[in-house]
């Protein structure tokens, strides 16, 4: 089958190859009327024509692709921001390539330079704990990246992730509001400074509501969390003598397996035990029990990460450091008609 080129398309569609150019490259805006472009585009596809990445790739030194590292796509979180960065590359006319680390640095290494091998254009990477030596060396590289929900304190570079402190403190006085003031928390024992901040909201909104911090009520968990793990914490909680009233739950896993051990033990929500968790998940759906969690702004975190990352690409050199808001999500038990 014959390869269809620029000049194919221009001959069909009675413009220059130009013009085909321009639009079918995304450069024709306020350039081209919109009826033209949609003509372009209409034949181009009656054409089945394809970019040749490799030849346009020689000419302007970009392959049109951005490598994506996560340090685990099997979280819930990570699939759907993947999901929204994605979305957004497509329609600045980039394709993405997704890498895992599995939150093990010498696996994020292995990626990371596959990534180079790959030629992509930028990276935004979701970097694991102790992956630091690595980040700096690809700002020494000159490699446009972007940190996202992840950043390391020492590392000046650009960064799109959740104000995690402020999102702690909001689901803490969600608790204090309903009265609850033995509160523990599910932490993260990962030293990443963005999940450590999780546990400094939660210590310090207890600290401003003048409750004293009792260390015994914080357990940290690992950050593939089991089930197993969260039993444990749990029934050591229950079994202090001022046995906790509400629990923090520090990642949407976390919070599923703490949903299923309140079912399980037929705790009552939130008469017993009240509940506020770190994202969601579907099986959240599975429990009929009021609980509240943190939502992050996954879909504007994908979409400014693309954006931010093109501007680098443009030229823009100033790092921007962006932290967002979390909103708190209350879910009250469903209703069924008597």
């Amino acid at each position: 089958m014959a390869t269809v080129s620029l000049k194919d398309i221009a001959e069909k569609a009675g413009v220059s190859v130009t013009l085909v150019s321009y639009v079918l490259n995304n450069q024709h805006e306020n350039r081209i009327k919109k009826e033209t472009a949609d003509k372009i585009r209409k034949v181009a596809k009656s054409l089945h024509y394809q970019k040749n990445i490799v030849a346009r790739s020689l000419k302007t030194n970009k392959t049109q692709s951005i490598g994506l590292i996560v340090s685990d796509i099997a979280n819930p979180f990570f699939a759907q921001l993947a999901r929204c960065i994605e979305d957004e590359a497509d329609r600045q006319g980039y394709a993405v390539i997704f890498g895992s680390s599995d939150e093990d640095p010498a696996k994020f290494k292995r990626v990371l330079d596959f990534m180079s091998t790959r030629q992509v254009d930028g990276l935004i990477i979701a970097a694991p704990a102790g992956s630091e030596s690595f980040i700096r060396s690809l700002k020494k590289s000159k490699v446009p990246f972007l940190l996202i929900d992840r950043y390391f304190p020492g590392i000046s570079c650009d960064y799109v992730g959740l104000n995690n402190f402020d999102a702690a403190q909001l689901a803490i006085r969600q608790l204090l509001s309903q009265k609850k003031t033995r509160i523990g928390m599910l932490a993260f024992s990962n030293p990443l400074h963005t999940l450590q901040e999780r546990t400094r909201g939660y210590e310090e909104a207890l600290r401003s509501a003048g409750i004293r911090l009792e260390k015994s009520r914080v357990k940290q968990l690992g950050t593939s969390v089991s089930y197993a793990e969260v039993k444990a914490a749990m029934d050591a909680l229950l079994d202090q003598p001022k046995s906790i009233d509400a629990i923090f739950c520090a990642s949407n896993l976390m919070s599923g397996y703490c949903l299923q051990y309140i079912h399980a033990k037929r705790i009552k929500v939130p008469e017993r035990i009240a509940l506020v968790g770190f994202d969601s998940l579907d099986d959240f759906e599975l429990f009929d029990a009021p609980y509240a969690y943190i939502r992050q702004p996954i879909q504007q975190m994908g979409s400014l990460a693309i954006q931010r990352l093109l501007s680098k690409l443009n030229g823009t050199t100033k790092a921007a450091f962006l932290e967002l808001q979390a909103e708190l999500i209350v879910k009250q038990p469903s209703r069924l008609p008597e």
